[in-house]
């Protein structure tokens, strides 16, 4: 690996650490606010929030039938399964060497990133009917907004 790369790898790491750790938290409505801001937190490190995702997706399952509940519910859940992972992504990818691009011109993380993001829409996706969403709408949006390191890895988040 070129010492020359690794340094700009680096130093691009240490400028964009201040831009993430600045990012706004979507707003979610109370009987959410603890799990997502721990869903939050944990995507910040680089880790997915599934087992946070995974509760705020049951209690938004539970709270969308009512009429007064249903739009923080949907928001609640598509702040998980699409902010969230967004945050994972930028994050998992400033982590190690993850960003270092190899012979292939991919980011080194790309192979376990692809893992880690499937399994996060995966173990939300049972939840898309009851709250009323479709996997193809909601990984088209997280694949619109994903930063470019991640989207280098071109990801099917439909497959």
């Amino acid at each position: 690996m070129n010492v020359k790369m690794l340094s700009v790898c680096m130093l691009g790491m240490v400028l964009a650490g201040p831009a993430l750790a600045d990012a706004a938290m979507p707003g979610v409505a109370e009987p959410y606010l603890k799990s997502f801001q721990g869903a939050w937190e944990k995507s910040s490190e680089g880790d997915l929030p599934v087992y946070e995702c995974t509760h705020i997706a049951g209690l938004a399952a539970k709270n969308v039938a009512e009429k007064a509940t249903a739009a923080a519910a949907r928001q609640a859940y598509k702040a998980c399964y699409v902010d969230a992972a967004l945050r994972y992504s930028e994050a998992f990818f400033k982590l190690h060497s993850n960003a270092v691009i190899t012979d292939d011109g991919k980011p080194l993380g790309c192979q376990m990133y692809s893992r880690y993001i499937k399994g996060h829409v995966v173990a939300l996706e049972s939840y898309l009917d009851k709250i009323g969403f479709t996997a193809a709408e909601l990984n088209a949006e997280i694949g619109q907004k994903l930063d470019t390191v991640s989207a280098s890895c071109e990801v099917d988040l439909n497959s």
